[in-house]
């Protein structure tokens, strides 16, 4: 059976804030048709938890691409890929593995695994694709991107109650009994000398 496919009309996802969980990630590589440079990437599809706006596109996924920084190996002098603090991917690697794997990550202690990303949350802007914000497609703009923090929970400890008998409670109507710090002669609001 040969599978038949249409038309599809893309629907855009704008937002200011959203909670974006990273569904599937992985690495692409290509050559710009423009330029003819090589680029590669990290395709996340992104799955919209929540945002401020609404919550009727909560459930929606959008893919958007992660650019990995071209640079030449001193070494060797080949061509290799990288990330940056001041990046998409560099924003993005440490609101989703946390600062010290970004650390580790930058310092070579650690290589950078995909698939460590799936399953992790991120907070985010969610703009047009295209350097003027103006495409036709959602993008995560990357100087929004933060990460997802736990809210912490403490726990209050209540004041005890004092139990108090019938005989001692206070009905609707009673007279108060009477104290000498509530008379107006005590009270500077009541004073109608000053």
């Amino acid at each position: 059976m040969t599978e038949q496919f249409g038309y599809v009309e893309n629907e855009l996802f704008l937002s200011q804030r959203a909670m974006l969980l990273l569904e599937s990630v992985s690495t692409e590589r290509g050559v710009d048709k423009r330029t003819g440079d090589e680029w590669a990437a990290l395709e996340i599809d992104h799955k919209v938890l929540q945002y401020e706006e609404s919550d009727e596109m909560e459930g929606e996924t959008f893919s958007d691409r992660y650019y990995f920084k071209k640079g030449r190996n001193p070494r060797t002098g080949k061509t290799t890929f990288g990330f940056k603090d001041n990046s998409k991917i560099g924003k993005l690697l440490p609101a989703a593995l946390g600062e010290k794997t970004w650390e580790d990550l930058k310092s070579g202690k650690q290589k950078l695994n995909p698939d460590d990303l799936e399953g992790k949350k991120i907070w985010a802007r969610i703009t047009r694709s295209g350097i003027e914000e103006d495409g036709d497609y959602s993008a995560v703009d990357w100087k929004s991107i933060g990460p997802v923090v736990a809210k912490k929970t403490t726990r209050k400890t209540k004041a005890p109650v004092q139990e108090i008998s019938d005989e001692e409670a206070y009905e609707p109507g009673d007279d108060l009994p009477e104290d000498a710090m509530a008379s107006d002669e005590n009270n500077p609001l009541f004073d109608k000398a000053s």
